[in-house]
């Protein structure tokens, strides 16, 4: 299929991949967090912010949104346990 490009790869599929977005209900984290669902990925993301979350939850309808403060050492680990509710493995992450 790229015979003429070496360099070129093909795009693998996000299908049944599942990936964790700290912060992503705003900026980089959200736009992530819509191309890997537009990509088939189920995602989880986390904010602080109630309506950002909300928000986020509005736009992205089959993502899983958290409320967590990755600068909370407590919210972050409880938030391991929560993930556990949702997916039985990651496939990646973004913080």
């Amino acid at each position: 299929m790229f015979q003429n490009n070496p360099t070129q790869h093909p795009k693998k599929s996000m299908k049944n991949k599942t990936f964790l977005i700290t912060g992503g209900t705003t900026g980089i984290g959200l736009a992530t967090a819509r191309l890997l669902a537009s990509e088939g990925a189920k995602v989880i993301i986390t904010g602080r912010n109630p309506e950002t979350l909300a928000a986020a939850k509005r736009e992205l309808p089959g993502a899983i949104v958290l409320k967590s403060d990755s600068s909370s050492l407590e919210e972050s680990l409880a938030l391991g346990a929560e993930v556990k509710k949702h997916a039985e493995k990651l496939d990646g992450a973004f913080a």
